[in-house]
């Protein structure tokens, strides 16, 4: 079961958009916008903080919960 802490999505997330980034051979400056989706269970923090730490300062990002 995941763990709804603010540490353990912000680095989930951060796997999650490396992975994506790393398989897809895409670069961020190539990424317009990312909307994130999360299950009401997981509520300790928005994914997108993730992006912005990772140094995803312009693109679009959006939050919403499934």
């Amino acid at each position: 079961m995941p763990e709804n802490t603010r540490e353990a999505i912000v680095t989930a997330s951060k796997e999650l958009l490396q992975e994506i980034l790393e398989v897809n051979a895409v670069e961020v400056d190539d990424v317009a916008s990312v909307f994130f989706t999360t299950t009401p269970d997981l509520n300790a923090a928005f994914p997108a903080v993730a992006a912005r730490q990772l140094g995803w300062t312009k693109v679009a990002l959006l939050c919403g919960m499934k």
